[in-house]
């Protein structure tokens, strides 16, 4: 679990990143991102073993 919640931290960064280098060049632009969440089988269920 601690890895998928670093990764979702890491792709934040990222985004925060290139969201800043956008508004360095087009500052007078509105920015919206969409963030789509697909999760798989196995990040769903716990394994109850």
């Amino acid at each position: 679990m601690k890895a998928f919640v670093q990764e979702a931290v890491d792709e934040a960064l990222h985004l925060d990143r290139a969201l800043a280098r956008i508004d360095q060049q087009h500052n007078h632009l509105k920015k919206i991102a969409i963030l789509h969440y697909s999760p798989l089988r196995e990040t769903v269920i716990v394994n109850r073993k």
